[in-house]
């Protein structure tokens, strides 16, 4: 879980939506998925554990292809 030191809400993925782009939004703490993350040290990025998708430098998650290259959700 990424709690802020400030406010003390916690990261998690707006709705607990598994859709790529879907925002990420500071929440009261609860015990669910969409609240956890992990360091993929193979790529060096943020990923939730809902779908394993990226943090973005926006606020959104990023969908890649082996946990490594960026995938163009478009095709």
């Amino acid at each position: 879980m990424i709690v802020s030191r400030l406010t003390g809400l916690a990261l998690a993925v707006a709705g607990a939506n598994r859709k790529p782009g879907t925002r990420v939004i500071p929440l009261n703490k609860v015990q669910a998925v969409h609240f956890w993350w992990y360091e993929d040290y193979r790529s060096g990025t943020i990923r939730s554990k809902l779908n394993h998708f990226c943090l973005e430098d926006q606020g959104n998650l990023h969908r890649t292809k082996d946990k490594t290259e960026p995938l163009n959700v478009m095709q």
